[in-house]
């Protein structure tokens, strides 16, 4: 690393692929690096160590267990030994915490080096997190809605900047071929598809989808509910209990499990309807996804997701839990190809005009040049 580049250490403690890993992986992918040099340190090896190594971005591997769990306690002082060694060796300008969760590991290795430190808040928490997780320390603080701003104390206000996930959209624009994806998955050419691609956890509310579309079964045989999403080890129980739901409420055949999916651009382009009743989501990238590639979404009304879906425009909001509401959202929906087409094209223009990848690369690296001393 030579010449006047700064040298970026992402610390992504968790591994398992989901909304904040695409988030970061979108950015490193796009980032200057004639200006900014990124190293990544992550807990394991797996997808997304091999996703780094696609987009030849250095990584070490530094177990770090979850902050507040008593059985991370004895492992943590040597993961922050390590990082504080990465961070003198190589030497790092600043580091940036990519969730809320890995920000007390940015601290701990950081913060009494002067270094800048950015803490990377993507999903739902609550102001006592605020000492907790450390997150006072930080020198900014990134959210990716403004909802998520709620609960900051005035003092750190000032700290705080908004930057909304971006999408690939060319990767995401329409396309045909979606029907080589619904051959592959044994999905019949007469089958409206309702997708949802989340990993499997109880937030994102793949239960009340199950049952939404148990009780639009009478009126819409012809549909077939795509789950694209992995399955951390901790949740393994609610994939078997999404399973034995499905088997209990659904015809054999009409829900699928996919887990991981590297190609989720295919998967959005073979949907009809793109869904995320999230209980908790701090943006829903996903949505933009969907949306980027001409479908119409229907969400529910929390957290950043009513900045990201316009209701009525784009898609269709409704209540978190609501089984009800959620299967009248699809079945007006499904029942309307027109309605379908219009929306699809709003959300793919709402896409381009806020949600570029392109202008999420931009906004973070003013904010780092904002924070490296010349």
């Amino acid at each position: 690393m030579t010449g006047c580049r700064r040298n970026i250490l992402f610390i992504q403690g968790v591994t398992r692929m989901g909304g904040s890993i695409r988030g970061l992986l979108n950015f490193l992918e796009r980032m200057d690096r004639q200006r900014f040099s990124p190293m990544v340190a992550t807990s394991a090896n797996g997808e997304f160590t091999s996703e780094l190594k696609l987009r030849e971005v250095p990584y070490l591997v530094v177990p770090m267990g979850m902050w507040r769990k008593a059985k991370s306690w004895p492992k943590i002082p040597f993961s922050l030994l390590s990082l504080r060694r990465i961070i003198i060796r190589t030497p790092i300008h600043l580091v940036h915490a990519n969730t809320l969760w890995d920000n007390p590991y940015a601290i701990g290795s950081a913060w009494r080096l002067g270094i800048p430190i950015i803490c990377h808040i993507r999903g739902s928490w609550t102001p006592d997190k605020i000492q907790k997780y450390r997150i006072h320390r930080a020198t900014r603080i990134v959210t990716v809605s403004r909802a998520l701003m709620a609960g900051f104390i005035p003092t750190l206000i000032p700290r705080v900047r908004v930057v909304y996930d971006g999408v690939d959209l060319e990767r995401f624009r329409p396309r045909p071929g979606g029907h080589s994806v619904r051959e592959e998955l044994g999905i019949g050419k007469d089958r409206l598809v309702v997708g949802m691609i989340s990993r499997l956890d109880p937030l994102k509310g793949q239960d009340t989808l199950i049952r939404a579309m148990a009780v639009m079964q009478k009126g819409f045989p012809n549909i077939t509910l795509l789950l694209a999403g992995e399955t951390s080890r901790q949740d393994r129980w609610y994939r078997a209990c999404l399973e034995e739901l499905a088997q209990e409420l659904c015809p054999a055949g009409t829900v699928i499990f996919t887990g991981f999916r590297g190609d989720i651009d295919r998967i959005t382009n073979a949907i009809d309807v793109a869904v995320l009743p999230s209980r908790e989501e701090g943006f829903g990238l996903a949505l933009v996804e969907a949306m980027s590639a001409g479908k119409p979404v229907v969400a529910t009304t929390v957290g950043g997701i009513p900045e990201v879906v316009e209701d009525g425009v784009t898609g269709l909001l409704v209540p978190p839990e609501n089984t009800s509401a959620l299967a009248e959202a699809l079945k007006t929906l499904l029942s309307d190809s027109t309605l379908r087409i219009a929306m699809g094209k709003a959300g793919k223009q709402r896409a381009e005009r806020l949600f570029d990848v392109k202008t999420h690369v931009e906004s973070m690296q003013n904010l780092y040049q904002e924070l490296i001393p010349a």
